[in-house]
C-alpha cells in the first residue's frame, strides 16, 4: 500500500514520560488554539457588519450572537463530518516502534500548529513517503528505518488504529465560547484590511458577472486593490468605521460600509489591465 506520512516526527527523547509528553503538547497547542477561535470569531462579526444581507437576518439580535448563529450554520451545512472541516481541529497519537524510537503523528489542518509543535523541543522531523525517491539528504539506511519503524505501527489497513491519541476537545463547539474572551475585532482586522476585501468583492463580482473567469479576476483585483490602497490617492480613500463591542445590536451598527464609484471603477480598470497582460 502506499504510504504517505508528510507530518511524521520521532520523539527526541525516547525515555521521556508520555504523559509529560502530552502535558507539553497541550500546553503549547492550546494557545495558538484560542487565537485562532479569536480569529474566527472577528472574521464572522466583520462578515455581518459589512453585509446588508446578513445584518437583515439579524436585525433583533446582539453581534456577537450573530456571528455565532452564522458559524454555527455554517459548520452544520458540512453534515456529519463537519470536524474535517474544523480550522482548529488538533489531534496526535503516539506509539513506540519495534526499534525502540516514539514515533508521533498529528493531525491538523495546514500549518496552524507547525511552529507550536516545533517550539516544544521534543520532537525531530521523521517523515516517510514511499511513492517517490527518498530525499538526498537522508541516506538509504535511515530512510529503510524509517519505513520499518512506521510499518511496525501500522495495521493491515495502513492506519494507526491501536496508537493512543491525545485531541483537542471540543475545539468546533468552543470556538465562540473562548473567542468572545478579550476578542478586538479591529485589531484582528483592521479598517484597512476590511477596505482591501471590500473593494476587492465589489470589484471581483463586477468583473465575474462580466463573463471573467473567478479565480483570474480575483487575483487581478486582489492585485489591483493593493495597489490602488497604497497610492496617494487611496490613502485619502475614507476607511470603514471601527467596529463597536461584540454586544451591540446589530441594527445600531453603523450604515453597512460602501467604496466610492470612483474607487471602484479606479481598481476595475487596473484589473483589467493586469488581466489584459497576463
Amino acid at each position: 500500500m502506499s504510504t504517505k506520512l508528510y507530518n511524521g516526527l520521532r520523539l527526541i527523547d525516547e525515555r521521556a514520560s508520555l504523559v509529560d509528553v502530552v502535558g507539553k503538547i497541550a500546553a503549547a497547542i492550546r494557545p495558538v488554539y484560542e487565537d485562532g477561535a479569536r480569529r474566527i470569531v472577528a472574521e464572522e462579526a466583520v462578515r455581518v457588519v459589512d453585509s446588508a444581507h446578513l445584518r437583515a437576518g439579524h436585525a433583533d439580535e446582539m453581534l456577537f450572537l450573530a456571528a455565532e448563529e452564522i458559524w454555527t450554520e455554517q459548520q452544520a451545512s458540512f453534515g456529519p463530518h463537519a470536524a474535517l472541516h474544523d480550522p482548529l481541529r488538533f489531534s496526535i497519537v503516539l506509539g513506540r516502534a519495534s526499534s525502540g524510537n516514539v514515533l508521533v503523528y498529528p493531525y491538523y489542518r495546514g500549518n496552524t500548529y507547525t511552529k507550536a509543535l516545533e517550539r516544544t523541543g521534543l520532537f525531530t522531523d521523521y517523515h516517510f513517503q514511499n511513492q517517490t525517491d527518498r530525499p538526498g539528504d537522508i541516506s538509504a539506511k535511515e530512510w529503510e528505518r524509517r519505513a520499518a519503524d512506521w510499518e511496525s505501527l501500522t495495521d493491515d489497513k495502513d492506519t494507526f488504529g491501536s496508537m493512543p491519541m491525545w485531541q483537542l476537545a471540543n475545539s468546533l463547539r468552543d470556538v465562540f465560547s473562548l473567542g468572545q474572551v478579550h476578542t478586538d475585532v479591529n485589531e484582528i482586522i483592521t479598517p484597512d484590511a476590511r477596505l482591501l476585501s471590500i473593494l476587492s468583492n465589489t470589484v471581483s463580482m463586477l468583473l465575474i458577472a462580466d463573463g471573467r473567469h473567478i479565480m483570474s479576476a480575483a487575483q487581478a483585483v486582489q492585485r489591483a486593490s493593493r495597489d490602488f490602497l497604497v497610492s496617494e490617492c487611496g490613502q485619502e480613500l475614507a476607511r470603514p468605521e471601527r467596529i463597536p463591542a461584540l454586544t451591540t445590536g446589530v441594527s445600531d451598527l453603523p450604515p453597512v460600509f460602501k467604496p466610492t464609484e470612483g474607487s471602484i471603477r479606479i481598481v476595475c480598470e487596473r484589473a483589467l489591465q493586469i488581466l489584459e497582460n497576463g
